[in-house]
C-alpha cells in the first residue's frame, strides 16, 4: 500500500491523512476537494459568517502548512465523476484518472431537499458550503428582508434563526414535530433553547407542516401550512436534515443503504475502499455482554 487517495476535503478527511502520518505511513496522500479553497470549518457558516458586518474569510481546518508538514497532496476544484474499482482508479471531471491502493471516501453529506410547489424561487436557502452562507448572509443584510421563515428546527434551523434575529429580522421557525431539535437532544434541553430563543422574539410553530411556498413573480413571498395558514416571508430557509454523499460508491456497487456501509474499521464491501465521516453508515453488532 503506497498509495492513498481520499476523496472529500472536510474534517474528516484531514484527520485521516493526519493519522496516517502518525502512525508511520511513508506512501503518497492524496486529498482531492470538489471546492476551489483550502478545507474550511462549517459551523461558522451559520453562525458568525451570517452576522459578521464584514465578510469574514472562511476558517481553515489546518494551517496551510499542513499539507507541506505532512507531505499531502491536495488537489482542489477537481469533482470525483467515478471509481473504477477494477483498475483501482478515479475518475476526475474533465477525465484525468487517479491511481490509488487503497481508497477512503469522505464525501460527506448534503440538505436533505425539499419537494414543494415554489422551492426553486429566489431567496429560498439551504447551507451546506461557502458559496450558500454567502448568498444568504446577502438576502439577510438586504434592506427589503424583514421577516424570515426557517423549515425545521434541527441544529443547522436553530442556528440561523438566532443570527437572522440578531440582525433585528422577524423570525418564524416551523417544525414538523413537537419540539426543536428532537433527533439529538433530550426534552429539557430541547426546552431551554426554544425558551431562550423565544424570550428574544424568535417565533415557534410545532406539528406545523409546510405545504407550499409562496411566490410572487420568481421571488419567495411566504410560506402555506397545511391547514390553509399563510405565513409572510421575504427569505426561506431550509434546515430538515442531510443525505449522505454516497452516490459515487452506489454507482461502483458498494454496499450502500442510506449511507456506505463499512465494518468496525470503516472498511467498505470493497476491502481496498474505506468510508469516513457523514457519508458512511457503520453496522454495530450488539452482543449480550
Amino acid at each position: 500500500m503506497q498509495k492513498i487517495v481520499i476523496i472529500g476535503a472536510g474534517i474528516a478527511s484531514l484527520t485521516a491523512a493526519e493519522a496516517l502520518r502518525q502512525n508511520g505511513f511513508d506512501g503518497t496522500i492524496t486529498i482531492l476537494g470538489e471546492e476551489n479553497t483550502l478545507p474550511y470549518q462549517r459551523p461558522p457558516l451559520s453562525k458568525a459568517y451570517l452576522t459578521s458586518d464584514e465578510l469574514p474569510s472562511p476558517t481553515p481546518i489546518r494551517s496551510p502548512n499542513f499539507f507541506r508538514d505532512n507531505k499531502v497532496e491536495f488537489e482542489q476544484g477537481g469533482k470525483v465523476i467515478a471509481l473504477e474499482r477494477s483498475a483501482k482508479q478515479v475518475v476526475i471531471q474533465g477525465g484525468r484518472k487517479i491511481k490509488y491502493d487503497t481508497l477512503i471516501l469522505a464525501t460527506g453529506a448534503r440538505p436533505r431537499p425539499i419537494d414543494l410547489p415554489g422551492e426553486s424561487a429566489k431567496n429560498v436557502f439551504y447551507l451546506r458550503n461557502l458559496d450558500h452562507s454567502a448568498a444568504l448572509r446577502n438576502a439577510l443584510l438586504a434592506p427589503e428582508c424583514e421577516k424570515v421563515a426557517i423549515l425545521g428546527a434541527g441544529v443547522i434551523g436553530l442556528e440561523v434563526a438566532s443570527a437572522a434575529n440578531l440582525q433585528g429580522k422577524q423570525v418564524s421557525v416551523f417544525e414538523a414535530n413537537s419540539r426543536a431539535m428532537c433527533r439529538v437532544a433530550s426534552p429539557l434541553t430541547s426546552n431551554f433553547v426554544r425558551n431562550r430563543m423565544a424570550s428574544a422574539g424568535v417565533m415557534f410553530y410545532f406539528n406545523a407542516s409546510v405545504n407550499q411556498i409562496l411566490t410572487e413573480g420568481d421571488r419567495v413571498s411566504g410560506i402555506r401550512l397545511s391547514d390553509g395558514t399563510t405565513k409572510p416571508a421575504d427569505v426561506v430557509v431550509i434546515g430538515i436534515g442531510a443525505i449522505p454523499n454516497a452516490e459515487l460508491a452506489q454507482d461502483a456497487n458498494l454496499d450502500c443503504d442510506g449511507g456506505i456501509i463499512v465494518d468496525s474499521g470503516m472498511r467498505s464491501s470493497d476491502p481496498d475502499i474505506f468510508a469516513i465521516g457523514d457519508c458512511a453508515k457503520a453496522v454495530n453488532v450488539s452482543t449480550n455482554t
